[in-house]
């Protein structure tokens, strides 16, 4: 971290291995919010970074000169944010009672109905001076186009640009299989959310014949017709117990075939959850399919 790195607030700052902090940065972090960044995040000069609740970048994301983020952020894994970004999750109130002046409305604690948390997740590619505005989501795996404005959600692997941005062309038909398996490249995009999945991480565990996960993870597939969730998948640290929605199944040192009742609601997204306290603690996920 540059020693001209300013950190003010009496909030909380956790950063993990390997993280580059550059020239004249500042955070700025009240009390009770919190600051995170993820393994090897990189942080370019004079970014300003002040979550007012919490502003997390997930691993291997770099920002690059002068972005600023204000606010609710929620930065996923792998992301590249360009030069001047600005996200912001909240906004002022100009249009509940409009006879008012806005800094009035402010004044009196009135919440707009457009604020909300920013979420950018996976794999995302932010262009030069673009704006997020709050509330928004942008699905994994999409690239937004230099000086766009993005006010509303995008789908995963979408293209978007202009002010306010439109999706222009898909960078892939993200269409979720019944069955993803660790050594298919065109399944990759399926396991969605905490999972290791960069090149180097998949060469580390290619001897182990399976992908690491976190310790939560999220994987998309087609659920049309499907009653359970299979999963092959082990530990490397011991019986460990996964949860998906109200069920729990013990995961052991061998890959095991195990399977959970399908949730009528989870529109093809399963959401799992390994209950280890080690927050270090790994599962080796080979595949997963619906039947």
């Amino acid at each position: 971290m540059d020693p001209s790195v300013q950190i003010n607030g009496l909030g909380e700052f956790r950063f993990d291995a390997n993280c580059s902090v550059n020239i004249g940065t500042h955070f700025i972090i009240p009390e009770k919010a919190m600051l995170k960044l993820g393994k090897e995040c990189y942080v370019g000069r004079y970014v300003e970074l002040g979550p007012t609740n919490r502003i997390e970048i997930g691993d291997y994301t770099s920002l690059q000169d002068r972005c600023i983020f204000v606010g609710d952020v929620e930065i996923g894994r792998y992301c590249l944010f360009s030069l001047n970004i600005l996200i912001s999750s909240g906004r002022h109130c100009f249009d509940k009672y409009p006879h008012l002046l806005i800094r009035d409305q402010d004044e009196m604690g009135i919440s707009s109905e457009r604020e909300g948390k920013v979420i950018i997740e996976d794999d995302c590619w932010i262009g030069v001076n673009s704006v997020i505005m709050p509330g928004v989501k942008i699905g994994k795996g999409s690239i937004i186009g230099a000086n766009s404005v993005v006010t509303k959600d995008i789908p995963p692997y979408s293209i978007a640009t202009g002010a306010p941005a439109a999706v222009i062309k898909k960078r892939l038909d993200f269409n979720p299989p019944h069955e993803i398996h660790y050594d298919r490249a065109v399944d990759y995009p399926y396991f969605y959310s905490g999972v290791e999945m960069s090149s180097s991480e998949r060469i580390r565990t290619d001897e182990l014949k399976g992908l690491f996960t976190k310790k939560k993870f999220q994987l998309a597939l087609n659920l049309v017709h499907g009653k359970r969730i299979f999963l092959k998948i082990k530990s490397l640290a011991g019986n460990q117990t996964l949860r998906y929605q109200d069920e729990t199944r013990s995961v052991g040192d061998n890959f095991t075939e195990i399977s959970f009742v399908l949730s009528a609601n989870n529109l093809n997204m399963l959401n799992f959850d390994c209950l280890s306290e080690n927050i270090n603690s790994r599962l080796i996920l080979q595949k997963a399919w619906i039947e």
